[in-house]
């Protein structure tokens, strides 16, 4: 889509103050805004025209001091690669170079990955390098604020279409202050994204703490299947998750398994998921009920507004037609755990 490049004018308040904002656009790309106040009512059209014709000179600088700082973070970033890489021969290449990064390889280490839920046409391809450009431009300027407001030790990097941060902590920080620190960092993220206005695009998926380099890819991989976790739940309003919180999901959520975990789900509950689709019914909702109600039939019909007569007809009808008994044992457990796989991967 073609960018808003237009000067937007607005009242302050009750003042009568007019603002004037200037976007300032180089390539398509919008590199921030000039902010004006016109406290003495003093501003002119052919002020505003030669402050805009000065945007794209202003842009064109901070294009130069962006790929300036790129390249000096290309370095930093083949470091990151090869010590997050599960190749051993990788991270002792990367462990030559520990000392000018300050990294020490026996310290606590975590990794947090951040994505953002980018519409498809800019979703990053081969071919789309202002994708790209976009991500690095708003990676370094995360990047920075962070390191104004943060004063623990952290390395970033972009990864196709994500940013990855590591964190290191000191030996005798305990696990409390740990904890302080992550959520420090966590905090100053998230604001720094809300400031952008782009909170609700964000997904952040933090991985464990691991005592040594050697668990660093491990990490990695925890906070990458964390991250696609909370991508696939679309809930509104929690942008971050964290993999020691994951339960269950640390084995069904797993690449390797989750397809195979869906599938015996879906093998389950099938029929019960059939009828409901064809009948509009709420056979599903039922059992999901019944079981956390600890198969109270009276609660299940007060929580669904339902009467306690056609509760039972659904339960029996479950049993009789489609052969499943709720207070067999090995039943209820594969019908529990197949209801929780399903609630938690999809």
């Amino acid at each position: 889509s073609v960018p808003d490049m237009r000067i937007s004018e607005s009242f302050v308040a009750d003042l009568s103050i007019r603002r004037f904002v200037i976007p300032i656009y180089f390539d398509n790309m919008h590199y921030g805004s000039i902010f004006l106040w016109d406290t003495d009512n003093a501003i002119r059209a052919q002020d505003l025209f030669v402050i805009e014709s000065a945007t794209s000179l202003i842009a064109l600088d901070i294009l130069n001091r962006i790929t300036l700082v790129e390249r000096e973070n290309v370095h930093q970033t083949t470091f990151l690669e090869q010590l997050l890489s599960d190749d051993h021969d990788e991270q002792s290449k990367a462990l030559e170079n520990a000392d000018f990064y300050l990294f020490h390889p026996e310290l606590p280490s975590q990794c947090i990955v951040l994505m953002m839920e980018q519409d498809r046409q800019y979703q990053l391809t081969p071919n789309n390098a202002r994708m790209a450009k976009n991500l690095n431009t708003n990676l370094l300027n995360l990047a920075n604020r962070l390191k104004q407001e943060y004063a623990g030790y952290f390395l970033a990097t972009r990864k196709s279409d994500r940013a990855i941060f590591l964190l290191q902590f000191d030996n005798d920080c305990g696990l409390d202050a740990r904890n302080s620190h992550l959520q420090r960092f966590i905090g100053t993220l998230i604001r720094c994204i809300d400031e952008k206005g782009v909170l609700e695009y964000a997904h952040i998926g933090v991985g464990s703490c691991v005592d040594t380099y050697r668990s660093l890819a491990l990490s990695l991989q925890q906070a990458e299947q964390t991250v696609r976790i909370l991508m696939s739940r679309q809930e509104k309003g929690k942008p971050v998750l964290y993999y020691d919180e994951l339960g269950l999901l640390r084995v069904l959520g797993h690449p390797l398994l989750r397809e195979e975990a869906l599938a015996y789900a879906d093998e389950i509950l099938s029929p019960l998921e059939e009828h409901d689709n064809r009948q509009h019914g709420d056979l599903i909702e039922t059992v999901r009920v019944y079981f956390a109600s600890g198969g109270n039939l009276k609660r299940v019909s007060e929580i669904l507004f339902t009467h306690y007569n056609t509760i039972i007809y659904r339960i029996n009808r479950i049993r009789d037609v489609y052969g499943i008994d709720l207070r067999d044992p090995e039943t209820a457990f594969n019908i529990q755990l197949a209801i929780r796989i399903k609630e938690l991967i999809q």
